[in-house]
């Protein structure tokens, strides 16, 4: 395979004009690179996979001229006999991988995440303490606030219902990309190439306002063989070329001039240019007439940016980037930090400019395929920094490439498949079964020989024909030589066809141990009496070789979720876009993605699981627990029953936990008011009673004295009663 040539130097990335220029050069330089002896193995190797996998697998010379003839070029009666084992061994791995579920969670990473939970807790305990210190603020914010005694019942109630609201919406945005993406679709292709080539490559791009991804075909794919690591991250450059109508590039690049288009749609018209398809092409590309060739290439550039430190919302020091359109702030924005660590950077300065990678790309059509006499150089459609490039604000020196990859195995620029290692052995089974075929079909009867001078002529042929026919003896005049005079063949299917049978198994158990797809993973063991033990073993060994497979799948995958919370925010926060998904069954979600959240960073953390709905079966089972312990009440379970998964089991636990919480709080707090009151009620009843014993024991000495009194009275009477007596009496005696 060839690709166009490029420069021989790579165009200087510091002293050169980054004009369009400078961007095609670079982009042909990178196409001239791919020119690499390690490139044709691979897409020979593939296309060498694809065709096994399809079934087409006597495509080698010495299968075909060495094996299917003799040396004088006749044919030697044997067919292309194949029994296609690759194909299961593929669909195994994308049967997995479908029934393998993704669950992703997003969090924040910045300190504005810990600012905003400090904020939030700060601004309930000012409110509780407002409360606590008046009894009219208290019956106003009641009712619409948590209110706790003390701080420290204020901060368990804030853990119990805080929710980064900024998290919810970043998972919800995680939840509309994919599921408008269909990512179920793509994890079955990506599967498929992984699988065959070993290499799934999955591309994000921003398309009318939304961020689009789509799956490569690892054939047109093209990157630095220079690589070390086996997701490409540190390549030096990456691209694709691939094939475009007419009409696509003139709906898609709208800047392109009117002679670039007629060239375009005169290359399409004649059905592409014999030369440029015969010298530049691979074999591959077939079946693209009235489509033109479209390089894309990125690649690692150096930028010149301001950074210094300046003053978040919340009256943090944050060393960012300013007086970019990535960024909100300028040079008005900054201050002197106190922070020491960046000292020796700023030197002094407020603000300093660094050099920092950024990503250029350049997309063209080849001069060498339109070339005419208007146009004399490649076509370029466009070219430029790629924009909303996935970066982080924490680290601005690193830049991510929109393709996400990451290779089964990989080596110093060589990419390693799971199928490299079977397709010898397929050969090998191949050719066996094709021996056995013709030998099958040269095959013929058995039967006796007899020598015509010998048999009798009174019975003839035919009466030695009868009495074999009904196993009776046969008589002969053999003159004594029997032995030399009869004889048997045998043409039949001999144990050397056997023992091909033989070999052939032995072969396909040697496939399966080099792939780890067994027999016990298929359902296919033919063993009656094996043993659970050895079954569960050989299933265990199967899946993990396997495991590199789903654990490459699973890391393409998390860069590309990835790349949603930290390039897909962006693009809809500048396009203003707000938009409703359907959460569940409780109804529409509106997602809003501010400028705030462009300069916080977040990171995607990935967890691989099973199909959703052995998850929710396995959800409902605990939940069946749960509700038989009384972990959970009746409304609970029939809300989150065939809805939710282990995830969402702990989500309704938790807002089971909590709500108890509340419960008890406000039952300690009706207990309290009840004790209060109940108080109040036995100190008013003892005043009372006070009040009381104090009134009987006043009328009681009230009583007392009056019958003191009236004692006194009585006695003073009877007194005066006996005077006035004894006054009679004196006068009776003196009269």
């Amino acid at each position: 395979m060839t690709l166009i040539t490029g420069p021989p130097l790579r165009p200087n990335r510091i002293t050169d004009k980054k004009d369009e220029e400078y961007h095609v050069k670079y982009g042909r330089w990178i196409i001239d690179r791919a020119n690499h002896v390690l490139q044709s193995r691979f897409i020979s190797k593939t296309l060498i996979n694809w065709n096994f996998y399809k079934g087409n697998q006597w495509i080698f010379k010495e299968d075909l001229a060495a094996f299917l003839m003799d040396e004088s070029g006749e044919p030697r009666n044997r067919i292309r006999f194949v029994e296609n084992l690759v194909r299961p061994i593929v669909e195994q791995y994308v049967g997995n991988a479908v029934n393998m579920d993704i669950t992703v969670k997003a969090r924040s990473v910045s300190d504005f995440a810990i600012n905003r939970r400090e904020k939030e807790l700060g601004r309930l305990r000012f409110m509780n303490n407002l409360a606590r210190n008046s009894s009219m603020m208290k019956e106003v914010m009641e009712d619409r606030i948590p209110l706790g005694e003390n701080d420290a019942e204020v901060e368990q109630i804030f853990d119990n219902i805080w929710v980064d609201d900024v998290e919810q919406t970043i998972n919800n945005l995680i939840t509309y990309i994919s599921d408008a993406n269909d990512f179920e679709e793509i994890k079955v292709r990506l599967a498929k190439q992984l699988a065959i080539s070993g290499m799934p490559i999955l591309k994000s791009f921003e398309r009318n306002g939304e961020q689009v991804f789509n799956v490569v075909d690892p054939l047109y794919f093209i990157f630095d063989r220079n690589a070390k690591k086996p997701d490409l991250t540190d390549s030096e450059f990456m691209g694709e070329y691939f094939y475009m109508s007419p009409a696509e590039v003139c709906e898609r690049f709208q800047n392109i001039t009117r002679e670039e288009r007629i060239a375009i749609e005169t290359y399409a018209q004649k059905q592409a240019d014999p030369y440029f398809d015969a010298y530049y092409l691979h074999s591959v590309v077939s079946g693209f007439e009235g489509r033109v060739p479209v390089y894309e290439v990125y690649w690692k550039d150096i930028e010149v940016k301001e950074y210094g430190y300046v003053l978040d919302e919340f009256g943090y020091e944050f060393f960012t980037l300013i007086n970019d359109e990535d960024s909100p702030y300028t040079t008005s924005d900054l201050i002197t930090p106190k922070d020491k660590a960046y000292s020796k950077i700023l030197k002094g300065k407020k603000s300093r400019k660094l050099y920092l990678d950024v990503l250029r790309y350049c997309i063209f059509i080849p001069k060498e395929a339109v070339a005419t006499p208007e146009i004399t150089k490649d076509i370029v459609l466009e070219w430029g920094i790629v924009p909303y490039q996935e970066t982080s604000l924490i680290n601005p020196s690193g830049v991510s490439y929109p393709y996400k990859t990451y290779c089964w195995g990989y080596h110093n620029g060589e990419v390693l498949s799971p199928l490299d290692d079977i397709i010898a052995p397929q050969r090998y089974v191949n050719r066996l079964l094709s021996v056995m075929e013709s030998q099958v079909n040269n095959s013929r009867g058995a039967g006796t020989v007899f020598d015509k001078d010998m048999i009798d002529p009174q019975d003839g042929e035919e009466g030695i024909l009868r009495s074999m026919n009904t196993s009776k003896p046969v008589f002969v005049n053999a003159k004594g030589q029997l032995n030399n005079s009869l004889g048997s063949y045998d043409s039949t299917i001999g144990q050397g066809t056997m023992n091909l049978i033989s070999i052939a198994d032995q072969m396909r158990v040697a496939l399966q141990r080099i792939t780890g797809v067994n027999e016990q993973m298929q359902g296919t063991t033919g063993g009656k009496r094996e043993l659970v033990g050895v079954t569960q073993l050989a299933i265990q060994r199967g899946t993990m070789i396997q495991e590199p497979i789903y654990f490459a799948l699973s890391k393409v995958m998390m860069q590309a979720y990835q790349s949603m919370v930290s390039t897909g925010k962006r693009i809809y926060a500048d396009n203003r876009r707000k938009l409703s998904i359907m959460v569940g069954d409780a109804g529409a979600q509106q997602i809003i993605v501010t400028d705030e959240m462009k300069i916080e960073d977040f990171r995607v953390f990935l967890k691989r699981t099973t199909s959703k709905e052995e998850q929710e079966q396995a959800a409902n089972a605990v939940l069946m627990q749960m509700v038989q312990a009384g972990l959970i009440d009746q409304t609970k379970f029939a809300n989150a029953f065939n809805r939710v998964d282990m995830d969402g089991v702990g989500r309704v636990l938790r807002e089971m936990s909590k709500e108890k919480i509340e419960a008890e709080r406000e039952m300690r707090k009706q207990q309290e008011a009840y004790q209060q009151q109940l108080g109040s009620e036995l100190q008013e009843g003892a005043q009372n009673q006070m009040a009381q014993q104090e009134a009987e024991g006043i009328m009681a000495g009230q009583q007392q004295q009056a019958m003191m009194e009236q004692e006194q009275a009585n006695k003073l009477e009877q007194i005066m009663t006996k005077a006035e007596a004894d006054k009679r009496n004196n006068e009776s005696r003196k009269q």
